[in-house]
Order: C-alpha cells, then sequence, then structure tokens
C-alpha cells in the first residue's frame, strides 16, 4: 500500500513501513535504508510567467505548491556554503499527496520541494526545472521500520534485505 501518511503498524496490520525523516518515539524496530534529497522544482511555463527565484527568501514572493504531510511542512530548510537557511512559504495550495504535488507543479502552478527520485524523470525530460541548485534540502534518512525483531516473518525478514540491497545498489546508503 502506498500512503503519504504514518500508518500504524500494529493497528493496521503491516508487517513494515519505509518511513522518511526524524523517527518519533516508538516501540517500532528502525533499519536505516539510506538517505534521501529533496529538489525545489517548477514547471517551465512556471518560471516564464513568474521567473525564478535567486535566493531561498525570494520563495516568499512566488507560489508554493505545498506538500502538508510532515511536521513544519511550510518551513523549508536549505544549505548552501556550509550554512542553513530557513523560510516559511505560504502556500497558494496544499496537498497531502506527494505525486499530486507533483502533478500541480508540473501544470505550472507553483513551486514544490519534493523528493528527487520523484521528479528525477520530470527534471530529465524537462516537464520540471530545478530552482535554486545551489541551495539544497538537508538530506533524510529513510528507514524501514517493523514491529519486533522476534518473530519476524521470513517474507518480511526477505523484504528488509532486498529493500538494503536496493538503496546500496542505487547509491542512496550513504556509503
Amino acid at each position: 500500500m502506498l500512503a503519504d501518511r504514518v500508518v500504524s503498524l500494529v493497528d493496521e496490520r503491516f508487517d513494515c513501513a519505509i518511513r522518511a525523516g526524524p523517527l518519533g518515539d516508538s516501540t517500532l524496530v528502525a533499519r536505516r535504508l539510506g538517505y534521501g534529497t529533496q529538489r525545489l522544482v517548477a514547471a517551465p511555463s512556471y518560471v516564464r510567467a513568474r521567473g525564478a527565484p535567486t535566493r531561498p527568501r525570494d520563495l516568499a514572493a512566488h507560489d508554493v505548491v505545498l506538500f502538508t504531510g510532515r511536521r513544519q511542512a511550510a518551513r523549508w530548510v536549505f544549505v548552501a556554503r556550509g550554512r542553513k537557511v530557513a523560510v516559511t512559504v505560504n502556500p497558494r495550495l496544499q496537498g497531502n499527496s506527494y505525486p499530486l504535488v507533483r502533478d500541480l507543479a508540473r501544470e505550472g502552478l507553483g513551486v514544490a520541494l519534493l523528493p528527487t527520485f520523484l521528479v528525477a524523470d520530470d527534471l530529465r525530460r524537462g516537464a520540471l526545472i530545478e530552482l535554486l541548485p545551489d541551495h539544497a534540502a538537508p538530506r533524510g534518512a529513510v528507514y524501514a521500520v517493523h514491529p519486533s525483531d522476534r518473530h519476524l516473518a521470513p517474507r518480511t525478514r526477505a523484504f528488509l534485505d532486498l529493500l538494503t540491497e536496493h538503496f546500496a545498489a542505487h547509491g542512496l546508503d550513504g556509503a
């Protein structure tokens, strides 16, 4: 199941889940798979009509399409030359689905901060343009979480091993 929300593994009877970013206090067992990155993007049509920001604080004058499924969603952090810069954005549109936010940005409705894996093809094809490439969003850890190591089903253990191998093979393990 794909869900842009934190599921309750026990209550909803999931064997495991993939979570990105800081983990809250929990009784779950977490295995760090690697790291994910995000890109600030907009459609070429948006950039033609509104221009491109040249620094993070310029985002205050831009339409933003915001993914609301994380804590402090409207506070975006960037790193440039070793310095962190945080900006609070005022969204034009909001959505709790990453694909929806990507699609709205693709349609030229605003600037969005999205996971690299989700926008990589759009960036290659030119459907989206990366903005502020010198201001990277900090990398975030990606974890596989599950209720317990005790009585872990062989299929779940195999899936976790496959995820670990996948992240390592694609250079996402931080090594």
